[in-house]
């Protein structure tokens, strides 16, 4: 079996490889952010005398229901929801910061839609490149283990080898996600009426310094915070009466690399490289191999 294993295995890697190198180039960069929230790792600190300043400068008729913080850009997002036209303020000096401007924010957000749907609608491929990278891991599982040589075949079966519960947990949980899989049950519920945005920011500075917030905006009919609680990402229910825990989605905390700030985001860095080595040097074997057989034939067709 393992001759077509081994064919199967080149030609899913072959037929997915555009994808796949899209998929995975964003998915390192993505791993990145993760470390840049993290408060132990960079220091950061964002005041809730700042952003409420700015909230009230940008939004003086609180018609805002959405904030991001991005301390690592020194930035905050204002925005009415989806659809809207997004107010990015500069946390140094107050002022509106130009549309022209680029931001790490807009860069990993650009990472993200093409990491997710390729930027052109196209989830569908993202979900069968993933499927198809899955099956791509089986069947070099199913091709026997490894023998310690010096070679560039060697090297490519000792990195899936070694790498391997993280080569099966990166496209497993991203399908979870992709399918909705959270395995975890509804949000809880805020009593009483939603709370406003400025309200919201009060609330979550009364715990949180508010470089650790990722987002606060309506979700599920109550207003709900993202923070970077220690160097777990956690999803928070916030009602007047403070913050109320959800329960953590591991497949996204995996799959995100936000379950141990800087050090699980390192581990997506190191499944992405493994990856993306792998498939360069699966390709680059299949190449050098198809070349040298193509000279015997034409070698062999001279006599």
């Amino acid at each position: 079996m393992k001759p077509y294993l081994l064919r199967f295995h080149r030609w899913l890697t072959l037929a997915f490889a555009l994808p796949w190198i899209v998929i995975l180039v964003t998915g390192l960069v993505l791993s990145f952010e993760p470390m840049l929230m993290d408060r132990t790792f960079t220091g950061r600190s964002v005041s809730l005398a700042t952003v409420e300043a700015a909230i009230a400068k940008h939004d003086p008729t609180g018609k805002a229901n959405t904030l991001n913080v991005r301390a690592y850009d020194n930035a905050i997002i204002l925005s009415e929801g989806r659809g809207s036209t997004p107010i990015r303020i500069d946390l140094k000096t107050g002022d509106k910061i130009a549309a022209g401007t680029s931001l790490w924010s807009d860069f990993f957000t650009t990472n993200r839609r093409l990491h997710e749907s390729l930027l052109l609608d196209l989830k569908w491929l993202v979900d069968a490149s993933t499927v198809a990278m899955l099956i791509s891991v089986g069947f070099g599982i199913f091709m026997g283990w490894p023998v310690m040589r010096n070679t560039l075949g060697g090297w490519h079966r000792m990195v899936a080898w070694g790498t391997l519960p993280l080569l099966i947990l990166s496209p497993l949980t991203g399908l979870a996600l992709a399918f909705g899989i959270s395995f975890t049950g509804p949000p809880p519920k805020a009593e009483g009426a939603s709370v406003k945005l400025t309200d919201a920011v009060k609330l979550v500075a009364t715990k949180h310094d508010l470089a650790s917030v990722y987002w606060i905006r309506p979700m599920g009919g109550a207003m709900r915070t993202r923070i970077y609680d220690g160097r777990e990402a956690k999803v928070f229910t916030i009602s007047k009466a403070g913050l109320i825990a959800g329960q953590q989605s591991w497949p996204r905390a995996i799959h995100e690399g936000v379950w141990a700030g800087f050090w699980s985001a390192l581990i997506n860095v190191i499944t992405s490289f493994a990856f993306i080595g792998l498939m360069l040097t699966g390709i680059w074997i299949w190449s050098r191999r198809t070349l040298r057989l193509r000279a015997n034939r034409r070698a062999r067709a001279a006599k």
